[in-house]
C-alpha cells in the first residue's frame, strides 16, 4: 500500500468519533427536511425542486420502476431489491397492510443515509490528504450545511447517491493507484460499476481519476490511458450485462427515452445554462434566493404544485456577493493544491477535469435549472475548497476563524432561505422568492 499522510495515523479513535457524530448529524437534517417535503406532496409531482424528478425516482428505487435504460441502468435494481425484501420479511411476520406505501417510506430515507455515508467519506479523505482534525471537521460541517447537500441529500434522486460514490475516488487513487491483478482491479472494477450503474456518464470522472493515479505512480500518459480504456470498457460491459440480466430475470420493460431528448436546441438555451451557472455553482455552498417560476408539468398533470424553484432568475446583488465569495475560497484551494506532492497534485487535476465535464455536460444536455447537477460536480469542488486549510503550521488558526465565520454565515443565509421555500411550499402560490 502506497505511504499516504502521516496526520492519517494521528487521533484516530477521536476522529472516528466526531465522523459518527458528522454522520449522524447529516442523517438527521436530511431525514427531518425529506419528511416534510413528504408530508406536503412535494414527492408526488415532478419539477418543484429545481426541476427534479422526485415523484419518479422514489418509485424507482422504492419499487424498481420505472426502468431507464442506459441512463441509470442499474438505479432501478440497487435499493428496490433490498427494500422489497425487507417489506416481505415484514409482512411475512406482522402483516403490512399496504406494501407499496412502506416501501415508499423506507425509500425516502435512502438519500440521507447516503448522503450521511458521503460526509463519512469526505472525511476520510481529507485525513488521506493530511488535514489536521479541526480542518477535517470544518470542511465537513460546511459541507453538511451547504446548500446542495440540505436540499439534494433530501431528495429521492440520484444525484446525491451519485455524489457519495464519487468521494471513493479520492481513497481509490491514494490507496490503490496501480490496476494490479486481482486486488486493484476487481476493487476499481466493482466502484465503477456501482458508479455507472447509478448514472452511466459517471465513467468519465472514474476513467480521469483512474488515469490521474497511474501517472502519478510513474506509468507512461500512453500506457495508464490504455490500462484505463480496458478498465472502462469492461466496467461498462458488466454494468450493462447485470442490467439486461436482471431487466430479463425480473420482466421490467425498458422505459428509457432517446437521449437526444434533452440536448440543448438553440444557442439561446445555451447562453441560458451558462448564464446560470456561476449561481448554480456558487449555490453548491451557498444559496443566493431561488425564484419560483410556472411548473409545466404541474399544470398539465393539476398538480397541487403549479410553480418550481429556480436558480436561473436574474442576477442581482446576493448573488454576486456570494457567487464572488466561494469561488474565492475555491481559487485559494486550487493554488494551496498545486503546491502538494505529484500525488495529491493529481488529485486536484482530477477535480478539475471532472467539474469541468459536469459543466460541459449541463451546458450540452440537462434539464432547465443547472443547480439541478450540483451533486455532479459537489465531491470534487469540496475537496478542492479543503485546500485553503492545508499547510497547517502557517497562519492555520486564522483560517480556522475565517472558515467558522463562513460556516456560520452559510448556515444562517441558507435556513432562512429553505424557510421562505417552506413558506411559497406552504401558500401553494405561484411567487417569486424574495
Amino acid at each position: 500500500m502506497p505511504d499516504i499522510h502521516p496526520l492519517w495515523h494521528t487521533r484516530r479513535y477521536t476522529a472516528s468519533l466526531v465522523a459518527f457524530i458528522l454522520f449522524m448529524l447529516t442523517v438527521a437534517i436530511n431525514g427531518y427536511i425529506a419528511l416534510w417535503l413528504s408530508r406536503h406532496g412535494v414527492f408526488d409531482q415532478y419539477n418543484v425542486m429545481f426541476d427534479a424528478d422526485s415523484n419518479m425516482r422514489l418509485s424507482m428505487i422504492s419499487n424498481g420502476w420505472p426502468n431507464e435504460g442506459m441512463t441509470h441502468p442499474l438505479l432501478h435494481l440497487l435499493f428496490s431489491i433490498p427494500i422489497r425484501i425487507i417489506v416481505n420479511i415484514t409482512d411475512f411476520f406482522f402483516h403490512v397492510a399496504d406494501p407499496v406505501a412502506l416501501r415508499s417510506q423506507i425509500g425516502i430515507f435512502i438519500v440521507p443515509v447516503f448522503n450521511g455515508i458521503g460526509t463519512l467519506l469526505l472525511f476520510w479523505t481529507l485525513g488521506l490528504i493530511g488535514l489536521t482534525l479541526t480542518s477535517r471537521l470544518l470542511v465537513s460541517t460546511l459541507g453538511i450545511v451547504g446548500f446542495s447537500s440540505l436540499i439534494f441529500g433530501s431528495l429521492p434522486e440520484h444525484f446525491a447517491i451519485s455524489g457519495t460514490m464519487l468521494y471513493l475516488l479520492y481513497p481509490l487513487s491514494l490507496l490503490l493507484p496501480n490496476l494490479n491483478f486481482p486486488r486493484s482491479w476487481s476493487i476499481w472494477t466493482g466502484v465503477g460499476t456501482a458508479l455507472a450503474g447509478i448514472t452511466i456518464t459517471n465513467i468519465v470522472p472514474f476513467a480521469v481519476f483512474s488515469w490521474l493515479a497511474q501517472v502519478a505512480t510513474g506509468q507512461s500518459l500512453l500506457k495508464a490511458g490504455v490500462r484505463t480504456l480496458f478498465l472502462s470498457v469492461a466496467v461498462i460491459s458488466i454494468t450493462l450485462g447485470i442490467a439486461k440480466a436482471a431487466n430479463t430475470i425480473f420482466d421490467i420493460p425498458d422505459q428509457s427515452y432517446a437521449v437526444t431528448r434533452y440536448l440543448r436546441s438553440s444557442m439561446d438555451e445555451v447562453l441560458s445554462i451558462v448564464h446560470a451557472i456561476p449561481n448554480a455553482m456558487a449555490s453548491t455552498v451557498v444559496a443566493s434566493s431561488p425564484v419560483a417560476v410556472k411548473n409545466e408539468l404541474g399544470v398539465k398533470n393539476g398538480d397541487r404544485y403549479l410553480f418550481q424553484f429556480s436558480t436561473t432568475g436574474p442576477i442581482r446583488l446576493h448573488v454576486i456577493i456570494n457567487s464572488l465569495l466561494v469561488f474565492s475560497i475555491f481559487l485559494l484551494g486550487v493554488i494551496r493544491m498545486a503546491s502538494l506532492e505529484t500525488r495529491f497534485r493529481m488529485l486536484l487535476w482530477g477535480s478539475v477535469l471532472a467539474i469541468l465535464f459536469s459543466l460541459g455536460l449541463v451546458t450540452a444536455w440537462g434539464g432547465n435549472d443547472p443547480f439541478l447537477y450540483s451533486q455532479c460536480w459537489r465531491p470534487f469542488f469540496m475537496v478542492i475548497i479543503a485546500g485553503t486549510l492545508l499547510d497547517k503550521d502557517k497562519g492555520i488558526r486564522t483560517r480556522w476563524i475565517i472558515f467558522t465565520c463562513l460556516i456560520c454565515y452559510t448556515t444562517i443565509n441558507n435556513l432562512l432561505i429553505i424557510d421562505e421555500m417552506r413558506s411559497v411550499l406552504l401558500v401553494s402560490a405561484v411567487e417569486g422568492v424574495r
